[in-house]
């Protein structure tokens, strides 16, 4: 198999609110027979008829439909949620702008209910990614307007030119879509965000992952607490499940929360409704390993491996052209590990606010940090000047087209600028002596 080759470009970016959730409410009239012990069980669909080898999970427990789309899970309910990875040449069922791949546990962990979901067919062998990432959304600095005028403007066109070229389009966002700090004060917590999107009608699927900024500074620390769970809670309600997974075309797509929210208390002033200091660590759950080797089991070592989370897995060491881990170390070293059969792995974070390409040949993985939407959260942009990120590079988004498993391309678009600035197709791995790939900048 031939590395998917990417083309990298710019442009830059700036919605509001009919609340809803995306997460399945569907009821099928498909038959289960839970056994015993069975606490969560449903169906999977497509046009009223049953789909086999649909992976089901509750975060802890992986299982397949049978041959009746029927599903079992003996779950202990640790997460509040159940949902579907879904397979190529199918779509999650939505609504609006989020598929609907989950549905939220409404019993008790020992009650048994039942939750089911459905399908539409697509062909996505021939799809697009257009992946924004820290939009930071706060209710100031005429962030929602800008967002909902000229940024959507300019992703519409985007859809659109990549939908004449044959591509099926969708989309990700990589965290900090809110900005906690101000879920209180500004009255725009994580659930309006979800409801900007909808307000503007954002014109794809919609995948969301958790950064930092999307938790909840209002959740009060206790050392007995799974804080990051609890603090997780709102954004799950609105977005989903904080890690997931589904293919397209020939490739699996895995998104991880690589975050852990402390927000320990402190004595310092806060802003109104926080209750702690908002801290954080860069890592991995153990849970999430754990999940992810049960949803890698079946995933051919041929198959290419994009994982879409919040904080970049490398960063510069000083001001030097080497780097080092930006994930907490022991937590790189594991997703590594599990990931080495892989023959081709990409990743794609967000979290800097900068643009920066890392290639580990010697890993097979190639890091895309990709500059945030909203350059310096809105500052600049806020003064009538250009929206610019902490290395310059003007806020927008990043592009990503796959044709089959043998050729891709990347581009990095920068919102109010209407062509590329910057241009160049490469082959992802290139040359084995060439490890990283400075910022670019345009």
């Amino acid at each position: 198999m031939n590395p998917l080759k990417l083309t990298v470009a710019a442009m830059t970016l700036t919605a509001v609110s009919q609340l809803t959730y995306a997460q399945s409410a569907f009821k099928s009239s498909l038959p289960v027979k839970p056994a015993k012990g069975v606490t969560v069980s449903g169906t999977v669909e497509c046009d009223g008829q049953p789909v086999a080898g649909i992976k089901v999970s509750d975060g802890y427990e992986v299982t397949k439909t049978d041959k009746n789309g029927a599903y079992y899970l003996k779950s202990k309910k640790k997460n509040p949620q159940v949902f579907i990875s879904v397979p190529s040449g199918y779509e999650a069922w939505r609504d609006d702008a989020i598929p609907q791949y989950w549905a939220d546990f409404t019993e008790t962990p020992a009650t048994p209910e039942r939750l089911d979901f459905r399908l539409k067919k697509r062909n996505d062998s021939k799809h697009a990614i257009l992946v924004m990432t820290d939009l930071h959304l706060a209710n100031q600095r005429n962030d929602v307007a800008t967002f909902s005028s000229e940024y959507m403007d300019r992703i519409r066109k985007e859809v659109k030119d990549l939908e004449a070229k044959g591509y099926t389009v969708f989309s990700f966002h990589l965290g900090d879509g809110s900005w906690d700090e101000f879920w209180y004060v500004n009255d725009f917590p994580v659930s309006r965000l979800r409801d900007t999107f909808n307000r503007v009608s954002y014109p794809v699927p919609l995948y969301n992952i958790m950064g930092n900024h999307d938790n909840n500074g209002g959740e009060v620390w206790e050392a007995d607490k799974d804080m990051d769970l609890e603090a997780a809670k709102p954004f799950m309600k609105a977005f989903g499940p904080r890690y997931f997974s589904f293919d397209a075309g020939d490739v699996h797509y895995i998104f991880l929360d690589n975050i852990i929210y402390r927000n320990e208390s402190t004595e310092k002033e806060k802003t109104e409704g926080i209750a702690g200091k908002r801290n954080f660590l860069e890592r991995i759950s153990p849970e999430q390993f754990d999940w992810l080797r049960k949803d890698l089991f079946d995933i051919s070592p041929e198959t290419p491996i994009v994982i879409a989370m919040h904080c970049p897995l490398v960063k510069y060491k000083g001001v030097t052209d080497d780097v080092e881990y930006r994930l907490e170390k022991e937590s790189a070293e594991t997703l590594l590990d599990i990931l080495a059969p892989y023959k081709e792995i990409h990743t794609l974070t967000g979290h800097s606010h900068r643009q920066m390409l890392t290639r580990m040949p010697e890993k097979n993985i190639v890091d895309h940090n990709i500059t945030s939407a909203s350059g310096s959260t809105w500052w600049t942009s806020a003064m009538g000047c250009k929206s610019i990120g902490t290395d310059g590079i003007p806020g927008g988004y990043e592009v990503f087209t796959i044709d089959g498993n043998d050729s891709a391309s990347n581009s990095v678009k920068h919102m109010k600028d209407r062509t590329p600035s910057h241009v160049r197709n490469l082959s992802v791995f290139g040359e084995k002596s060439a490890t990283i790939v400075k910022p670019l900048h345009l």
